[in-house]
């Protein structure tokens, strides 16, 4: 049994959360630097707060989660522990640097502050033994050993604990491993888990293994469709062979701020490794949305291609892409990833806030930009591409496109004009599914339509032919004045991980509108969306050496979320009206 399940007080520990704070836990001064597996909690109160603070945004604060997290919270009042104090649970590795995760008993043992060591062993009369003290909890013995400094070492081996390198001094070291993505992390989180690569080789070789066995049983039942199936098990044992052989610690956090709660993972690669020299450029995602209009949106995401790794990255999708489906370059043109060229250097694509879902309008206000360093040529293999696709069959659907040069001119800029609709065999039983579907979205044309203008530095795509929000694009394009000034977006934007190379946002009162729309045709009231209900925000970044990925929901949605929830159950539970007599 693990140690986790043997103490209230590492329960309280070791649930979920985190608020940023602003540097590394004091208590990794202690981690050995054999500890393979680390959990690491910067401050048991603020821990403790954050988690109340959410359970009564969910209104689960009169629930047994409650009483739990209040139970929690007396044990942050143990005599002798320092409840403003980091904690780190760890897992250390064996002489050959690797940890056995199916064994009953890890190596595991955790640091906890203390502001009283006598005064904490008895309050579970403990027994002390030359600075080790045995102590029961939750019917299980442990073991405590003083290492001075305002710090014990706890676990369930007794050698372990006895033996164990608290020895203060290493802060310098773990700076060092964790690098500048790593130590990002640590400092804007609560709780994280840091795990080092190493130790996880075996697992992640294993992983691929079973990966590349699943993918050869499928490429077999699936014959020459499956032909692709075997290069994407080839790209994803690469990049995880590229893991094990440059990375250095991954790290998953989760925070929970006054605003919100985010999600992180992260990878940092060793200092000087192939790996980490492709991972060297800053994103340019946030200052990208400004190339779009600013305006009331469903989905916004940005995405910058002009870094070294980035582009690699393409390749290899691309590479993926053409071998899964060979045919797929000839048939959707200028969207397959092979016509994704070296040239193009950011995107920004943005469903705006159409009057509705139906009926058409879902793209009406639609809009990409795409960063490049010739736009007309760009538009020349654009052309091309669309002019391919005419006639082109895929499954029950024929292609009908169009493109016309120079149809309209606005601010002194000569825009292109695009169709493509999609013929449907009504005899064919796949194309009766998919016929229906298309008119929902894209009504009678069944298929989008727009303009396409060249800029100084790029592209603006709109989905609709209307000609004043060509207008607002072009000018966003031009001036980069656009979405990036959204409020909405801005008050997220802080709290994800600065030079991101992508984000995406979710509007979320703008998404609620519309499924509100739906929910009223069933007789459901969702009622009114809050005015700061926010968004919902994904980013990652590739510099530093490493790649960070970030998920925020603000907590907004939580008490939204929570409110409809509680009021649905509310009337759930009502009790039927009473029937008068009948008479």
């Amino acid at each position: 049994m693990g140690i986790a399940t043997r103490s209230g007080v590492l329960g309280v520990v070791l649930a979920v959360s985190f608020p940023a704070l602003g540097d590394l836990p004091g208590v990794l001064d202690r981690v050995p630097a054999n500890a393979g597996l680390t959990v690491t909690v910067s401050n048991l109160s603020v821990f403790h707060e954050r988690v109340s603070g959410i359970a009564r945004l969910l209104r689960l604060d009169q629930t047994e989660a409650g009483q739990s997290l209040r139970m929690a919270g007396l044990l942050l009042g143990t005599p002798g522990l320092d409840p403003q104090g980091s904690v780190a649970l760890t897992i250390l590795s064996g002489p050959d640097g690797s940890i056995d995760f199916d064994a009953d008993d890890p190596p595991m043992a955790m640091l906890i502050p203390l502001r009283d060591f006598g005064a904490f062993v008895d309050t579970f009369n403990g027994v002390v033994d030359r600075q080790m003290a045995s102590l029961e909890m939750m019917g299980e013995e442990v073991y405590l050993r003083d290492v001075g400094g305002g710090w014990g070492v706890l676990g369930p081996n007794r050698d372990l604990v006895a033996s164990y390198d608290a020895t203060p001094g290493k802060m310098a070291s773990h700076r060092v491993r964790l690098g500048a993505v790593g130590g990002r992390v640590a400092a804007e989180s609560t709780v994280v888990l840091t795990a080092d690569i190493q130790v996880l080789a075996p697992m992640l070789s294993q992983a691929v293994d079973g990966f590349q066995s699943q993918m050869d049983m499928a490429a077999m039942m699936m014959g020459e469709q499956g032909a692709g199936l075997q290069s994407m098990a080839a790209m994803f044992e690469s990049a995880v062979d590229e893991l094990i052989r440059d990375g250095q610690v991954l790290m998953i956090g989760l925070g929970l701020g006054d605003q919100g709660i985010s999600l992180d993972a992260a990878v940092q690669f060793r200092q000087g490794s192939e790996s980490a020299g492709k991972l060297s450029g800053r994103g340019r995602a946030f200052e990208l949305l400004g190339r779009v209009p600013n305006e009331p949106f469903l989905l916004a995401m940005s995405l910058d291609t002009s870094s070294p790794g980035m582009k690699a990255w393409l390749r290899q999708m691309s590479e993926m892409s053409a071998a899964m489906n060979p045919e797929q370059g000839e048939v959707f043109g200028f969207m397959d990833l092979n016509k994704f060229t070296d040239d193009q250097d950011a995107t920004v694509f943005v469903i705006g806030n159409p009057p509705s879902v139906i009926g058409g309008t879902l793209f009406s206000r639609t809009v990409q930009y795409t960063e490049c360093s010739n736009p007309r040529g760009m538009l020349d293999a654009v052309e091309k591409a669309v002019l391919a696709m005419n006639d082109q069959i895929a499954g029950p659907m024929t292609f009908k496109t169009d493109y016309t040069r120079n149809v309209i001119e606005i601010g002194g800029i000569k825009a292109d004009a695009w169709s493509m609709s999609m013929r449907v065999d009504p005899a064919d039983p796949e194309g009766q599914q998919v016929g229906p579907m298309l008119a929902m979205i894209f009504g009678a044309p069944l298929g989008p339509s727009g303009y396409y203008a060249p800029t100084r530095n790029g592209v603006v795509t709109t989905f609709t032919k209307n000609t004043a929000f060509l207008g607002e694009a072009i000018d966003a394009a031009q001036t980069g004045n656009g979405l990036n000034r959204n409020p909405v977006i801005a008050r997220a934007a802080a709290h994800l991980p600065k030079d991101s190379a992508f984000q995406m946002y979710i509007g979320l009162r703008e998404v609620h509108q519309h499924i509100g729309m739906f929910a009223a045709l069933a007789g459901i009231n969702l009622g009114e969306a809050p005015e700061q209900l926010g968004t919902v925000a994904a980013a990652a970044s590739m510099s530093d050496g490493g790649v960070h990925a970030r998920l925020y929901i603000p907590n907004a949605l939580l008490d939204f979320g929570a409110s409809l929830a509680q009021r649905f159950n509310s009337v759930e539970e009502a009790p039927p009206p009473r029937r008068g007599p009948r008479f």
